[in-house]
C-alpha cells in the first residue's frame, strides 16, 4: 500500500499573509497627511500668537497704569506738597512711555525733570491711541485722561495693522480691558 504523505511546504518569505512593517505607498501617504495636516495649521497658528502678543501688551500695560495709581493712593514723592498728580505720558505709533509728578494735569507740562522712570510695550506693540496723558490724583486716585486720550481708552496695536486691543480707565480710577 503506498501512503501518501501531506507535506505543507511554509510560506515564502514574500507571502503577503506574513508581511510585517509598512509599505512604501502607505509611509508616503502618512508622511504627506501630516505635511498637508501641518501646512493648515501654521497660518492659524501665527494669527494666535500675534493676538496673544497684543493681549500680553494689553495686560502689561494695565498693570503699569494700575502701579502708577498706587503710587499716586500711597503718596510716592509725597515730600513734595505741591505735586497733585502722579501721570503717564504716551505717544502715538511709539512703544515707549513715560510716568511723571506733576502738579497739575496739564500733559504739556511734564517734561525731564518730572519723569520718574520709563517703560516699553512688549514685543512690537505700539499705542495706536493720539498722544496723550493719563493722570492719577494723589488725593483720592481718580483717574484723568488729557488731549488725545480725554475718550478714556488706549488703543494698542501691530504698527501697520489693523488689529487693536484697549485699556480703558474712568474718572473714578477703575483701569480694565474690553
Amino acid at each position: 500500500m503506498l501512503y501518501f504523505i501531506y507535506m505543507k511546504l511554509p510560506y515564502s518569505s514574500h507571502s503577503k499573509s506574513n508581511a510585517k512593517g509598512f509599505t512604501l505607498i502607505e509611509l508616503l501617504m502618512s508622511v504627506s497627511l501630516i505635511l498637508i495636516v501641518t501646512g493648515a495649521l501654521i497660518p492659524s497658528f501665527n494669527a494666535y500668537m500675534k493676538s496673544q502678543s497684543l493681549k500680553q501688551a494689553q495686560e502689561f500695560l494695565k498693570s503699569d497704569l494700575r502701579s502708577v495709581q498706587n503710587k499716586a493712593l500711597t503718596g510716592a514723592e509725597s515730600q513734595d506738597t505741591s505735586l497733585k498728580y502722579w501721570g503717564v505720558k504716551f505717544s502715538q505709533n511709539s512703544a515707549n512711555y513715560t510716568y511723571h509728578v506733576s502738579t497739575t494735569t496739564d500733559c504739556g507740562a511734564l517734561n525731564s525733570s518730572t519723569q520718574r522712570g520709563t517703560a516699553t510695550l512688549p514685543g512690537v506693540i505700539v499705542v495706536k491711541s493720539p498722544s496723550g496723558c493719563v493722570f492719577f490724583s494723589m488725593a483720592n486716585g481718580n483717574a484723568l485722561g488729557t488731549d488725545g486720550l480725554s475718550s478714556e481708552k488706549i488703543s494698542l496695536g501691530y504698527p501697520s495693522g489693523t488689529d487693536t486691543k484697549e485699556v480703558l480707565f474712568n474718572s473714578g480710577g477703575l483701569i480694565y480691558s474690553n
